[in-house]
C-alpha cells in the first residue's frame, strides 16, 4: 500500500473573544514532506519573482509617464513663454507705433500753431502758448532791446485771459499753484450781459460792483485778507440765486447762468493758494500797461501764466488773433528757430534707441575710472562715484535727441552732444548740464549751471526741473549751430553757438559740428532711459 504523506497547513480560527486553532493535513498524491516543502518554497519564490517584475515594470510605466508629463508640461510652458513673448513683443511695437503716431500727430499740430493755425487754434490759446515757448528762450533775450513788437491800445494785460501753470510744492510750507482762471478784465465787468442788465438784478450788480472794487481797494494797499473776500463771495451767490429765476426763453437764463459762472471761475485767484499772486498782478496792471510783446511776456513769465481760451476773456477772439501776428513778427525779429522743423530731422530717418534697456550694448564706457554703469530692471544707473562716462558707438551733426532721466538729491550730471572720443571730453564737448536745482548746494548756481543749459554757456531758464526722484523728459535738438532744449515741455534754451565766441576760446568744443553722444558720470545716482535719437542723414 503507497504510504501517503501529509502536508500540514496551519489555520488558525476565531471564534469570539476566546482563540481556537485546528490542523488539517492535505494529503498530494506521490509526494513526501520535504519535497512539498521545498515546491512551496519554490511556487512562492516563484510568486515573488512575478510580483517583482510586475511591480518593476510597473514602476517603469510610471517613470514613463512621468517622464512624459513633465516633458510634455515644459513643451506646454514653452510654448506659452513663446506666446507670452511674441504677445509682449506686438504689444511693445503697437505701443511704440501708436506713441510714434502719437509723437507725429502732436508735432504736427505744433507745426500748425506756428504757421497757419485755425481761428479755434487761436481762440483757444494753444497757438498763442506755442509762441510763448518759443519766445521763452533765455538765450534770446539780450536781443530784445533793439527788436521790441509794440503793442497796440486794445491789447492790455486786463483784456486777456490767462491760467497759472501748475506748480507743486518744492520746499517745506510751500502752497500748491493750481491752474485757475487768471481773467481780471472779467472780474472788473464794466458792461453786463444782456440777460443780467435788467432792473430785477440791478442790487445783485451794485453788490458784486462794489465788492469787487473793495477788494482791488484792498489789494492795491496791500492789506487783503479773507473778510475783504467775503462780500465778494456773497454777491456772487446772490447773483448765481437770482440768475436761475431768469426765464429760459431767447436764451436769457443761459447766458445769465454762464456768465455768473465765468465769475465764479474767475475769483478763484483769490483763494489761499494764488491770494499773493492775485494782488501783486492787480498791483502790476493799476501801475502800468505793457507796450511791447516782450513786456507782455515779462508779466506772463513773472507770475508762471499761459494763455486761457479767449471765451474766458470776454470772447476778445479778435484779439487774440492781433496778438497772434505780433508774437509772430516778434520770433521773426529775433531769428528764434521754429521747434517744428525738427521735423525735418525727423522726416530723415526712424528714430533709433540708444538704449536697448538690457545692456550696455551701443555705448563704451570712457574715463579714468571706468565700470561706474550698470542696467538694473531696465534703466541706465550711475553712482557718480567716479569721472567715467558712457559714449555711444555713432557720431551725430543734426538730430534730436530725447531721454528720461531721474535723480538723486543733490546729484550732478550731463549730456554730451558732438564730443570726442577720449577719457575726459568736458573741454571739447557741449554738455547739457543735469542737475537738481532745488539742491541746496545750488541754489544759487548761475543760470548757465542749471539744469538744461548748455554748460558755462547758455543759461537755462528756471522753474521746469522736477524733484529729486522723479522722471524728467529732455529733448535736445541740434541743427547746423543752432541748440534748443526742452525740459519737460518747456524751452528752457535756444542758443546759436555761433554767438558764444568768448566761451569758445575756453572750451572749443562749442563749436563742433558733429560727435558722439555721451551721458555723464560725476556726482550722485543719475538714471536714464527711453533714450532715443533721430539723426538727419
Amino acid at each position: 500500500m503507497r504510504r501517503l504523506a501529509a502536508f500540514v497547513l496551519t489555520a488558525g480560527v476565531f471564534l469570539g473573544d476566546g482563540r481556537a486553532s485546528a490542523q488539517q493535513d492535505v494529503v498530494f498524491p506521490g509526494s513526501t514532506v520535504e519535497g512539498d516543502r521545498l515546491r512551496g518554497e519554490g511556487q512562492f519564490l516563484k510568486g515573488m519573482a512575478w510580483y517583482n517584475i510586475s511591480a518593476a515594470r510597473a514602476r517603469a510605466i510610471d517613470e514613463e509617464n512621468e517622464r512624459k508629463w513633465i516633458a510634455f508640461n515644459e513643451s506646454m510652458l514653452g510654448a506659452y513663454r513663446t506666446a507670452r513673448a511674441e504677445a509682449i513683443a506686438k504689444d511693445r511695437e503697437l505701443q511704440s507705433l501708436r506713441k510714434e503716431q502719437r509723437e507725429r500727430a502732436l508735432a504736427e499740430d505744433e507745426r500748425r500753431y506756428r504757421t497757419s493755425p485755425t481761428p479755434d487754434d487761436i481762440e483757444s490759446g494753444k497757438a498763442l502758448n506755442a509762441l510763448l515757448l518759443d519766445l521763452s528762450g533765455p538765450s534770446s533775450l539780450s536781443s530784445w532791446n533793439s527788436s521790441e513788437v509794440p503793442l497796440p491800445e486794445g491789447i492790455t494785460l486786463t483784456a486777456l485771459a490767462f491760467q497759472f501753470i501748475p506748480r507743486r510744492p518744492t520746499k517745506p510750507g510751500m502752497s500748491q499753484v493750481k491752474s485757475c482762471l487768471v481773467s481780471l478784465g472779467r472780474l472788473d465787468v464794466k458792461k453786463w450781459p444782456f440777460a443780467l442788465s435788467g432792473a430785477a438784478l440791478a442790487d445783485e450788480r451794485r453788490a458784486y460792483e462794489q465788492a469787487y472794487a473793495k477788494v482791488v481797494e484792498r489789494c492795491l494797499a496791500g492789506s487783503l485778507d479773507h473778510e475783504a473776500i467775503g462780500p465778494l463771495d456773497d454777491a456772487l451767490a446772490a447773483l448765481g440765486a437770482k440768475v436761475k429765476d431768469l426765464p429760459t426763453g431767447r436764451g436769457l437764463r443761459a447766458e445769465g447762468v454762464a456768465f455768473v459762472k465765468s465769475l465764479v471761475e474767475a475769483s478763484a485767484i483769490f483763494d489761499a493758494s494764488t491770494a499773493d499772486f492775485a494782488v501783486e498782478m492787480i498791483k502790476d496792471t493799476h501801475e502800468h500797461r505793457a507796450q511791447t510783446v516782450g513786456q507782455l511776456l515779462a508779466f506772463m513769465r513773472k507770475y508762471r501764466l499761459m494763455f486761457a481760451g479767449a471765451e474766458q476773456a470776454g470772447g476778445a477772439g479778435d484779439l487774440y488773433g492781433q496778438l497772434y501776428g505780433l508774437m509772430r513778427e516778434q520770433k521773426e525779429r529775433l531769428g528764434i528757430m521754429d521747434a517744428y522743423q525738427t521735423l525735418e530731422i525727423a522726416a530723415a530717418g526712424r528714430p533709433t534707441d540708444l538704449f536697448n534697456g538690457r545692456d550696455l550694448a551701443g555705448w563704451d564706457q570712457l574715463g579714468p575710472d571706468r565700470g561706474n554703469w550698470r542696467v538694473e530692471r531696465g534703466v541706465l544707473v550711475t553712482e557718480g562715484r567716479s569721472r567715467d562716462w558712457l559714449c555711444s558707438r555713432e557720431t551725430y551733426g543734426d538730430f534730436e535727441l530725447q531721454l528720461e532721466f531721474r535723480m538723486s538729491p543733490g546729484a550732478n550730471s550731463g549730456i554730451y552732444i558732438r564730443c570726442p572720443r577720449r577719457d575726459v571730453p568736458s573741454n571739447d564737448a557741449i554738455e547739457i548740464q543735469l542737475l537738481d536745482d532745488a539742491a541746496p548746494a545750488y541754489r544759487d548756481a548761475p543760470a548757465q549751471s542749471r539744469c538744461g543749459a548748455i554748460y558755462a554757456a547758455a543759461p537755462a531758464a528756471p522753474g521746469f526741473t522736477k524733484p529729486a526722484g522723479e522722471w524728467n523728459q529732455i529733448r535736445i535738438v541740434a541743427v547746423g549751430s543752432k541748440v534748443a532744449v526742452h525740459l519737460n515741455g518747456g524751452l528752457v534754451v535756444d542758443a546759436d553757438l555761433r554767438e558764444f565766441r568768448e566761451q569758445a576760446r575756453r572750451n572749443p568744443g562749442i563749436q563742433r559740428a558733429e560727435g558722439f553722444i555721451g551721458l555723464q558720470s560725476w556726482q550722485g545716482r543719475v538714471e536714464f532711459r527711453n533714450v532715443r535719437i533721430t539723426a538727419k542723414s
